[in-house]
């Protein structure tokens, strides 16, 4: 895959679509959290690091590790080599097919060549392992930054072959194309 960059006038639809998506069915996700979550596009699985109401006391929204839920439920499900590679995946997205999950690797254990300091941009293959369980296998960076620059709100294309993903900026390094909702200087790339 290699990377791009245009300049954009305006952020893109998906982070519209986030920050304006509270609730979905019994799922609730804060919008200021950070990390978000994402559904699969059937809408039954929740991925990220908010929880279902009633999580506990505190209805948590931004817990200390990721993890899949089935929607109709609030269940937590197994997912195999989830907690090997990460423990915050900051803005998840799956692909149309389900197939592929992107994320920001925040934190976790990541690979050999994969840093979990969220500077990389990870693509891993989604699959469904039996009946209410599933695995990530395959992690690739497909994006790795440098310095403060950290990629975030991935996008998939709809053959699932390439991403668009904002490249927020560190503040002040004068080649910045827009502005993020919390202040941080953006540009728009994508891989294909």
């Amino acid at each position: 895959m290699t990377c791009s960059s245009r300049s954009a006038s305006s952020i893109s639809s998906r982070v519209a679509l986030n920050a304006a998506t509270r609730s979905v069915g019994s799922f609730w996700m804060n919008p200021t959290v950070s990390v978000r979550s994402t559904l699969s596009p059937d809408g039954s699985l929740a991925f990220g690091n908010a929880g279902p109401p009633g999580s506990n006391g505190a209805n948590l929204a931004s817990l200390p590790v990721s993890a899949l839920y089935k929607l109709s439920n609030g269940q937590a499900l197994p997912v195999q080599g989830l907690t090997e590679l990460v423990t915050q995946a900051a803005t998840p997205v799956f692909s149309a097919d389900s197939k592929q999950l992107a994320f920001n690797l925040y934190a976790g254990l990541g690979t050999p060549s994969i840093k979990a300091d969220g500077t990389s941009l990870v693509v891993v293959d989604f699959a469904s392992t039996g009946p209410d369980s599933y695995a990530l296998q395959n992690p690739r960076a497909v994006f790795t930054a440098s310095g403060d620059d950290r990629p975030a709100w991935p996008f998939f294309s709809p053959d699932g072959k390439g991403l668009v993903f904002e490249l927020q900026k560190e503040p002040g390094a004068g080649n910045e194309r827009f502005v993020t909702r919390k202040g941080a200087r953006g540009e728009l790339w994508w891989t294909d």
